[in-house]
């Protein structure tokens, strides 16, 4: 159960962020989009990394979220 909810939660984020609305709910409620540099949708590749790498930075003790800030 616990792979199976991984997997969706990861293929909910990738594929809304990299959709025509450009991100989750919560962002589409707060009026905030996904881009890349440039400001366009980003791949379901570059969605799905980002996520990969939260959950790594979720993994340490959050230090990536805590050198951002």
């Amino acid at each position: 159960i616990l792979l199976i909810s991984f997997a969706l939660y990861l293929f909910y984020f990738a594929a809304m962020e990299s959709s025509k609305y450009q991100g989750t709910v919560g962002k589409i409620a707060m009026g905030i989009k996904v881009t890349d540099l440039n400001g366009n949708r980003i791949s379901f590749g570059k969605a799905f990394l980002r996520y990969v790498g939260r959950i790594i930075s979720g993994m340490i003790l959050y230090i990536g979220y805590l050198m951002a800030a």
